[in-house]
């Protein structure tokens, strides 16, 4: 009796290995049908509200690279959504694991400016690092550290809106040559979205430690200056007083003073230190940041003179400059 049901039990668990395909007998079994949701290599496939088994509308092809959705993310969200996505001061909400954001990153919504420049493929490269980064233990925590260049660290924080290298682009003004008083208050402060459709959301000393301010705004200010008197306007003055010195937002134009007073004006600045107001505060350049000649070159542009041209090679600089 032992023996016929030890058989009995041999047989049922051959009839079972032989059902379940186990590669018991095969030592080469040939490809298995893939689970549900699954790639055929194995890799589990993004799961979208449209169904399983179908890629995220928000990106192209499969596989998309989180190292490269880190950059992307770096460069054009971490300013808003902190480091990993787990929140930041303009948004302090989390966006890890979000899919399906193509529309709202490449349009907008609410406050938060679109992206057109970013593919379908950056936007899924977005959303897998998204879902792979690690957490921060929730909210914001400081920039990366350190370690990171000022340039890094400008790519980190800054180039979204002001370009690769603060030369300027569609979300924001160029900031090469800053003033650093005027420059760190803007950077902690915030600045509404003079001429353009975002504010500025200011950084504390925990986004953006002091040290690595002093080493960002040198880095900006280490760029070579313009050789002519338009391209310096375009670097110390276009921000405030717009095409040509006619006004532009600080509704101030530059026209038809008298050079002394042009000169005096730029020596000296306007408003001290009340740099929240930008209709009534204005930079002071010494003669290390403008020389006479630069100065001049910048009156000839606005003013249509011969100056406008490269600027002279001889200055005949006087008096100090305070």
């Amino acid at each position: 009796m032992k023996r016929q049901s030890l058989w009995i039990v041999a047989v049922l668990a051959l009839t079972s290995l032989a059902l379940t395909g186990c590669g018991v007998f095969d030592p080469n079994p040939g490809p298995q049908p893939a689970a549900p949701g699954a790639a055929p290599g194995g890799a589990a496939v993004p799961i979208s509200p449209g169904g399983a088994g179908q890629a995220d509308p928000g990106g192209g092809a499969a596989g998309p690279s989180a190292a490269e959705g880190e950059a992307l993310f770096a460069r054009y969200c971490a300013v808003c959504h902190g480091a990993d996505g787990q929140g930041a001061g303009p948004y302090p909400a989390s966006i890890r694991d979000r899919v399906g954001i193509f529309a709202v990153v490449t349009g907008g919504i609410g406050e938060m400016p679109p992206f057109p420049q970013l593919t379908q493929a950056d936007v899924l490269d977005i959303e897998r690092f998204l879902s792979d980064a690690p957490a921060a233990g929730g909210g914001a925590g400081p920039a990366p550290g350190g370690a990171l260049s000022a340039r890094d660290l400008f790519a980190f924080q800054c180039a979204g809106c002001h370009g690769e290298q603060g030369e300027g682009a569609a979300l924001g003004p160029q900031i090469r040559s800053p003033v650093a008083g005027y420059a760190t208050w803007v950077i902690r402060n915030g600045r509404e979205g003079v001429g353009f459709g975002s504010p500025m959301p200011g950084y504390d000393a925990q986004v953006l430690p002091d040290a690595q301010l002093s080493e960002l705004l040198t880095w900006l200010g280490g760029f070579p200056k313009p050789r002519d008197g338009a391209g310096l306007y375009g670097r110390f003055c276009a921000n405030c007083h717009g095409v040509g010195g006619r006004g532009g937002p600080v509704g101030a134009s530059l026209r038809g003073e008298g050079y002394g007073d042009f000169l005096e004006t730029v020596r000296e600045g306007e408003g001290g230190r009340r740099y929240g107001s930008r209709r009534d505060y204005m930079p002071a350049w010494t003669r290390a940041q403008l020389t006479d000649a630069e100065v001049q070159a910048i009156y000839g542009y606005v003013n249509g003179g011969a100056a406008s041209g490269a600027v002279p090679g001889a200055e005949e600089d006087g008096g100090d400059d305070d």
